[in-house]
């Protein structure tokens, strides 16, 4: 028997109402949709230059990257997370350069505040 985390996706819902002290978050950020004809590798870059951008990432690859989960972790949402497509362009305060832990929350509250993304942790049991 072995315990496992997942991440239980409410969906693409509005979030709960944030407690007095908010998370960590871009100073600027947007998210774009790709037109679905728009196709190619996907590029991460979030160490270099002061900003995070990402090319053609699914919304599933975004949760993951966001959460620090893989895709067996992820349970429900729709079907779409995984082939729905887009563009990211993030700067944090300052410019400054972001560690993946220090980047983590700050992706994790733009897929909230652009995408309306609610999720909640879960300990699962395998036997």
């Amino acid at each position: 028997m072995t315990c496992r985390t997942a991440l239980l996706m409410a969906g693409l819902l509005p979030s709960a109402a944030l407690g007095a002290q908010a998370p960590p978050a871009f100073e600027v950020g947007s998210v774009k949709r790709i037109p679905p004809g728009r196709r190619g590798l996907t590029d991460i870059s979030p160490y270099g230059g002061g900003r995070f951008t990402a090319r053609i990432a699914s919304l599933q690859f975004l949760i993951c990257l966001a959460f620090g989960v893989s895709e067996g972790q992820l349970q429900g949402g729709p079907n779409w997370l995984g082939w729905e497509y887009n563009d990211i362009d993030a700067k944090p305060e300052g410019g400054v350069t972001l560690t993946y832990e220090e980047l983590k929350p700050r992706l994790q509250q733009l897929l909230a505040q652009r995408l309306k993304l609610s999720t909640h942790r879960q300990m699962k049991v395998s036997v």
